[in-house]
């Protein structure tokens, strides 16, 4: 099938970027309207700086790079709000500097979520801040998500009210994600590919159509054991 062209949202071919200890090499990754791919591989392996190069917050060195996309929803792994103000306050900081804010849908969202608006971002639980980041990624209509480990570590009430949030979104709206997780079962259940990433380059490209956590963490650790005797 020939994909049309508004249907690619960004295409990297022989991307490379590097810094003095680091480099990605060789690239390529298409990511197209309805795609949810799975970034994989060990601690180290270069999956959030992808996912940095992807959302445009690095600028890659050389390669063939298509980006039909100019607004990018991106969570990392931490809160990048000043920690002293409280959720009222920064609604009205985000209405003034983030491009097609909605500050309707902000509002409904944390609604939604059962977030304090009184409280001083500081107070909050780890599960709050990433809610929080969440709903700030979804409510300037993004066209493409950036998701870097965004439930690790949450209790499964949390886990399970975002990737609800998130996917739903994605399908409402036709917006892909990329994603980065070390769970493999939320890989084979919640995406269409998946990316193995192992010292800089990527190692594999797979659709998850009828495997499970099980075949895909059976060719994970077969990749690793065959790199480590190569």
């Amino acid at each position: 099938m020939i994909k049309k062209k508004n249907d690619v949202l960004l295409s990297i071919n022989d991307g490379n970027y590097y810094v003095a200890n680091f480099a990605l090499k060789h690239i390529n990754i298409d990511i197209n309207r309805g795609d949810i791919v799975g970034i994989i591989g060990k601690n180290g392996a270069g999956k959030t700086t992808l996912l940095n190069l992807l959302a445009g917050i690095y600028i890659w060195k050389k390669g063939n790079i298509i980006r039909n996309v100019t607004n990018v929803g991106y969570c990392f792994d931490d809160l990048s709000v000043p920690m002293d103000l409280n959720i009222r306050e920064l609604k009205r900081i985000f209405k003034k500097l983030i491009y097609n804010w909605d500050s309707d849908f902000f509002e409904f969202l944390l609604k939604k979520l059962k977030l304090p608006q009184d409280k001083p971002c500081k107070t909050f639980s780890k599960g709050m801040k990433m809610q929080l980041n969440v709903a700030i990624a979804l409510s300037h209509h993004a066209e493409l998500l950036i998701l870097d480990e965004v439930t690790a570590g949450l209790d499964i009430l949390v886990r399970r009210n975002l990737i609800n949030l998130v996917f739903n979104y994605s399908q409402k709206y036709n917006v892909p994600i990329v994603l980065t997780t070390h769970n493999l079962a939320d890989v084979a259940n919640l995406c269409t590919k998946f990316v193995l990433v192992n010292n800089g380059k990527v190692k594999l490209k797979e659709k998850t159509e009828h495997q499970t956590g099980k075949d895909i963490e059976k060719m994970f650790y077969d990749f690793l054991e065959s790199e480590n005797y190569s």
